[in-house]
């Protein structure tokens, strides 16, 4: 997770091998889960409370959150912070303490606040997608003054690969 957030020029769409974040717990917040592949393999892994589940490949990551996943509350009329995006930014609840929907919030998500700077809400639950782009570079990290950008993706697991692949 980058120590400063490098701002893409567009957003980039989150990648279905990769992952959206990470929970305070520890826990991932996964990519959306891909459906089709998982009816044709007959690999139905229910969700539970929490919106995750476990995969014999990845073990336990979230596909939706729900108020169940901790988080801390950073503002009392602002949503309470859950996690970080894998692009550095934080991940904040899809609502605000008070139940309203945050303001101006931009295809991924995400909105400039007071205090808080850039972040983003995560999507409703029933989505099937906490977020659906990043707006700064993955995998980035600051160490002593220079920008280290080499992000090693891991392959899908084999049951997950497309033939020919």
């Amino acid at each position: 997770i980058p120590a400063n957030p490098a701002r893409l020029a567009k957003p980039q769409r989150v990648s279905p091998q990769g992952g959206v974040g990470i929970a305070f717990s520890g826990v991932k917040f996964d990519a959306p889960a891909p459906v089709g592949a998982i009816l044709s393999a007959h690999t139905l892994a229910p969700f539970d409370d929490c919106g995750g589940h476990v995969n014999p490949h990845a073990g336990y990551h979230y596909h939706a959150v729900t108020d169940c996943v901790a988080g801390r509350n950073t503002d009392e009329n602002h949503a309470d912070m859950i996690g970080l995006a894998f692009d550095g930014y934080g991940l904040y609840q899809q609502l605000n303490n008070d139940s309203s929907t945050p303001s101006k919030l931009d295809t991924c998500g995400g909105h400039e606040s007071n205090g808080l700077g850039y972040h983003y809400h995560v999507n409703a639950p029933g989505s099937n997608q906490i977020l659906s782009c990043f707006q700064a570079e993955q995998g980035c990290a600051a160490t002593g003054g220079s920008t280290s950008c080499e992000m090693q993706r891991r392959p899908p697991p084999p049951h997950m690969q497309r033939q020919g692949e």
